[in-house]
């Protein structure tokens, strides 16, 4: 069973990922430093890149990195880019699953928050509107997640937030 976790730009992705990646019984990774790595890139380069490139090519080179992960392993912890969690690849997870998707969600002012002084962040540059407009466009994808956790208040042990999944634990083997 895969973990997906998906959200918009500072919801806690990375942070969570890393919070459980100690107590995940399998390979936990993060797309958009795959991504980087497959680039030849360091991650923090990637925003550059993105400018450079365009979002068109970085959702294609983003799609295939995807499936070559889910195609490697069927026991993956997993965390997105804020905008992977499209149709294309909600695909791509059902057809290599299973899958389960947990969606970190925030209200758009904490998500601002984080992320307004992060200059490698290309949506950031365009300021605050266009941010707000874009979660708002993405919002009907996250909706088909399979799980929420709340991303305003600090995160659960790996351990206590199975215990209010317990589908989640048997499936995961824990």
């Amino acid at each position: 069973m895969n973990l997906i976790l998906t959200g918009f730009m500072g919801s806690g992705k990375t942070t969570l990922l890393e919070l459980w990646r100690e107590d995940f019984p399998g390979r936990t990774c993060d797309l958009d430093a795959e991504i980087a790595k497959s680039l030849n890139i360091k991650p923090e380069n990637l925003g550059e890149w993105i400018e450079n490139e365009g979002f068109e090519k970085f959702r294609a080179v983003e799609s295939e990195i995807l499936e070559d992960l889910l195609k490697e392993s069927n026991h993956l912890l997993l965390s997105l880019g804020g905008g992977a969690y499209h149709q294309k690849n909600r695909s791509l997870m059902k057809k290599y699953g299973p899958s389960k998707s947990l969606w970190l969600k925030a209200c758009p002012a904490t998500l601002w928050e984080r992320v307004k002084n992060d200059q490698n962040r290309p949506l950031v540059k365009l300021g605050r509107l266009a941010f707000d407009d874009l979660h708002s466009q993405r919002l009907s994808d996250y909706n088909e997640a399979d799980f929420i956790l709340h991303g305003e208040s600090p995160f659960p042990l790996f351990s206590h937030w199975l215990k209010t999944q317990p589908e989640i634990a048997s499936l995961l083997d824990v």
